[in-house]
């Protein structure tokens, strides 16, 4: 990316940042939308035991 970022015009180079951050956001999406069932069961037994106490 150093490489392309020197030789290439600025907005290419924005262009390609901002592709990267939106695949980044896409496969982080896809990744934690099936486990957030989990973490809202481990959300609610933590809750769960804090309000025990």
């Amino acid at each position: 990316m150093l490489f392309i970022g020197g030789i290439a015009a600025y907005t290419f180079v924005w262009d390609l940042g901002d592709v990267g951050i939106g695949l980044m956001t896409l496969f982080n999406i896809s990744i934690l939308y099936p486990l957030s069932k989990e973490a809202f069961q481990a959300l609610g037994q933590y809750e769960k035991e804090k309000a025990e106490k």
